[in-house]
């Protein structure tokens, strides 16, 4: 007899443990429980295994090869696209040519297999489902028999009104080879949701047996500690690794235990653990091999995977940790915590009960974590994003880490250089702010308080002053009511531009090494405050702009505001126009459509909404249409080269194409630049405003253009070719990404193809751009092409490619 085991699930719910590794992966006291699987089967005499292989395919490979380790032999069977439970069997139908069983290789059991397939030969059927009695069905398949062991009923997690049995299915079957000519090839198709209603629908009776002993899925965190520890317990009907030491203690081969660790049972230690002087473990501790507890630590209901290093004084209750953690010392987590694999917790650090940590995060030391650490938030090893710094207000944004970034900040200058600052309207902006000051001024270095600004502001009073720097810190809320504050804080040089990664460098460098400059305490730098510069900005703007004409045509506009602080500085401008216009509150919770309701119902010229840092900008047009954003560039460029030469117009590699030929049109000279800020405001060379970060200096130059041809907005975007385009996100592992562009290097051999930023492949209908994200383990995916269809299969393949390579061995 053969069977098939499914071993192809992600295990999403199961993260962090399971980003790097496959669900049946995951270890239960050091074991794959996958593993646990393949013992089952040999232990009632099946040994001949084939393996449904998907996602991260080679970690099992590599695991357990052709099985001899395990005395079964093995084959894989790999999907290149997922094909659901039924359809990776279909895919490994040559395999099958007899009765077969089939078992999840991410679930846990001691069932009798004997009793079950004559069970399953003396009903006759084709199918028998595994059946098991649980207390809380809500999440299985609940299943139906009749008298005679008949399915008569299947529902897929039911709500309490819809539960009709306490039996569920365990996804564990005894199949005939003849089941599988109702599975077609190729195509996607589940058991439990397709293959056994067809079934049932055409009269080919499927039984279920109800099964007596252990099973548990593994589906999520908890499932997954109660499992290990039920193994501890004795609960589970399977040979445990290692050997009983004493009761309840159990051990692998070459543990080294201190002679004052004190251990309590049920207690599981891995092979070539180490537990130190001091160290009390249990009950319910599990050590993977090769971990390492330092000593006068305590764990207790905790689990640490593979290679882990806990060092000296940590308490660790109820928490998993991933392979090869190091955690510092006096590191305290609390209940339902979970460190992904790779992380690196400092010292005297706290984590929360129920917080999680993605892998690959270092975390600071004496850092208290209330929230969890996922893709995009801030690993401290690096404290730069895209942008500048960003964090949780006083989470991880607090007034002695800005204090302590400002000193290695300072480190950059000369005593005496001076640095300008501002802040967004709210208090913490503020109170980050006065930290940095304090920290600068610390340092030897005058501080200059431009108060409540936007960062358009500060770029060009930097110019205007000529100081040697700036700090403009922000935040804004998360997109539920509910989430915490979130806090950036932006650097800029001695134009005005962005800091480059140079001097980022230099920075994390110092902080990380607490390499701060400190004056001597009768030298540090003086504070100053410097009023009134959103007023020289706008004069500056002002300049050469025909205000008279303006003024002649009255424009009446629809205006929206994120900050009080841009609703300040556009409602002077509109004023020194002698523009009219109506403020709406910001459209956070109702979106854009009161905003073009009231531009058509007022009969305006266009309207707009200008975000809090001054610098994203949305128009609709008279008509009451929203602006396409990749629109805006167009108009930009249109508009602010009216009148004026040797015009210099910077725009990413993913802006559209058109803007060549509008370029060559208006004798504009085009430079394409990478996706980063600084790249893109470099191509200005030395000017005060940068378009396309100035949503105000883009509105002013709109209304130029608009009163010197007298047009509408409508009729200027119609001056602009159409073009359409597509985005998407794609999930990579930050390990992943490198390996990927190779494989689409690869790929693309022989097309036409430009790499100034990520990898652009054109072809005669337009072009995708594959971006590997700095911040988050993504790819971002952008395409134009003739048609949005076109545009929108465009970045789905690219989707598609990437989660292809992942799926398979990209080394």
């Amino acid at each position: 007899m053969k069977a098939m085991i499914l071993a192809g699930g992600k295990g999403t719910r199961l993260r962090p443990l399971t980003i790097h590794s496959p669900k049946p992966m995951l270890p239960l006291l050091g074991k794959p429980c996958m593993e646990y699987g393949i013992d089952l089967l040999k232990n009632h005499g099946i040994k001949e295994i084939g393996v449904t292989l998907q996602f991260l395919p080679e970690a099992v490979r590599n695991t357990f090869l052709d099985g001899e380790k395990q005395q079964v032999n093995l084959y894989y069977f790999e999907e290149r696209e997922p094909l659901g439970t039924a359809g990776s069997i279909k895919n490994g139908e040559t395999f099958l040519d007899d009765t077969f069983i089939v078992l999840s290789g991410d679930a846990l059991t001691d069932f009798n297999l004997q009793d079950a397939v004559r069970y399953h030969k003396e009903k006759g059927g084709s199918v028998t489902i595994l059946l098991f009695q649980v207390d809380q069905p809500l999440e299985y398949g609940v299943v139906m028999t009749d008298e005679e062991g008949k399915v008569i009923r299947f529902l897929e997690k039911p709500t309490w009104s819809e539960v009709f049995s306490d039996w569920v299915n365990t996804g564990i079957y005894i199949l005939e080879p003849e089941v599988l000519q109702w599975i077609e090839p190729g195509v996607e198709f589940d058991f439990s949701k397709d293959l056994f209603p067809l079934l049932m629908e055409n009269g080919i009776p499927i039984y279920g047996y109800k099964a007596r002993g252990y099973w548990s899925d593994i589906g999520n965190i908890d499932a997954f500690r109660q499992a290990t520890f039920d193994l501890l317990e004795g609960k589970v009907s399977l040979a445990l690794p290692g050997r009983e030491v004493e009761p309840g203690i159990w051990m692998e081969e070459g543990v080294r235990l201190d002679p004052e660790v004190k251990l309590i049972p049920p207690v599981f230690l891995g092979k070539d653990a180490v537990v130190e002087k001091g160290a009390q473990l249990g009950p319910y501790t599990v050590l993977g091999r090769g971990t390492v507890v330092g000593s006068h630590s305590q764990l207790e209901r905790s689990i640490l995977l593979e290679g882990a290093y806990v060092q000296r004084g940590v308490e660790l209750h109820g928490t998993v940790i991933g392979k090869g953690v190091m955690v510092g010392d006096h590191v305290y987590a609390g209940e339902g915590s979970i460190v992904g694999d790779g992380c690196r917790i400092g010292k005297k650090s706290l984590i929360k009960s129920g917080v999680k940590i993605w892998p690959g995060k270092e975390i600071s030391e004496s850092v208290t974590l209330h929230t969890s650490l996922v893709w995009g938030k801030k690993s401290t090893r690096r404290l730069f994003g895209k942008e500048g710094i960003k964090g949780i207000g006083n989470v991880e944004i607090t007034p002695d880490y800005a204090s302590r970034v400002a000193a290695a900040y300072a480190t950059l200058f000369q005593t005496g250089s001076t640095i300008l600052f501002s802040s967004g309207p709210d208090p913490f902006s503020s109170l980050i702010k006065e930290s940095f000051i304090l920290g600068i001024r610390a340092a030897g270095i005058d501080a200059v308080d431009l108060g409540e600004s936007i960062p358009a502001v500060l770029r060009y009073t930097i110019q205007e002053l000529k100081a040697s720097g700036g700090i403009h810190v922000r935040s804004w809320d998360g997109q539920k009511g509910g989430d915490a504050l979130h806090v950036l804080i932006e650097f800029f040089d001695a134009s005005g531009l962005p800091i480059d990664r140079n001097r980022e460098r230099k920075i994390e460098n110092a902080f990380f090494q607490e390499d701060y400059q400190r004056a001597d305490a009768r030298r540090i730098g003086k504070r100053n405050a410097v009023m009134k510069m959103g007023e020289s900005y706008l004069e500056g703007m002002l300049d050469g702009v025909p205000v008279e004409v303006i003024r002649e045509d009255s424009f009446k506009l629809v205006a929206s505001y994120d900050s009080p602080i841009t609703n300040r500085l556009m409602g002077e401008l509109l004023e020194r126009l002698h523009v009219s216009s109506l403020t709406l509150s910001s459209p956070k919770d109702e979106g854009l459509q009161p905003l073009r309701e009231a531009v058509r119902n007022h009969h305006a010229d266009f309207g707009f909404f200008l975000g809090q840092d001054g610098e994203s900008l949305t128009l609709i047009t008279g008509e009451g249409k929203v602006v396409d954003r990749n629109l805006l560039y167009g108009l930009q460029m249109v508009s602010i080269s009216q009148n004026r030469e040797n015009v210099l117009f910077g725009v990413p590699v993913s802006a559209p194409s058109i803007l060549e030929n509008l370029a060559d049109a208006l004798n504009v000279r085009l430079i394409r630049t990478k996706e980063e800020r600084r790249a893109v405001m470099e191509a200005y060379k030395g000017n005060r405003f940068y378009p396309l970060f100035d949503g105000i200096y883009t509105l002013l130059h709109l209304l130029e253009y608009l009163s010197l041809r007298k047009a509408t907005l409508s009729e200027l975007i119609d001056l602009i070719p159409h073009f359409h385009m597509a985005r998407e996100e794609a999930f990579c592992p930050w390990e992943e990404k490198g390996r990927v562009m190779r494989r689409f290097m690869e790929e693309i051999k022989g097309k036409k193809v430009e790499l100034l930023d990520g990898i652009k492949v054109y072809d005669e209908g337009g072009w995708v751009l594959v971006l590997p994200d700095l911040e988050e383990p993504i790819f971002r995916v952008v395409s134009q092409a003739r048609s949005e269809e076109d545009a929108i299969r465009m970045v789905k393949k690219i989707r598609g490619q990437i989660e292809f390579f992942l799926s398979r061995d990209v080394s």
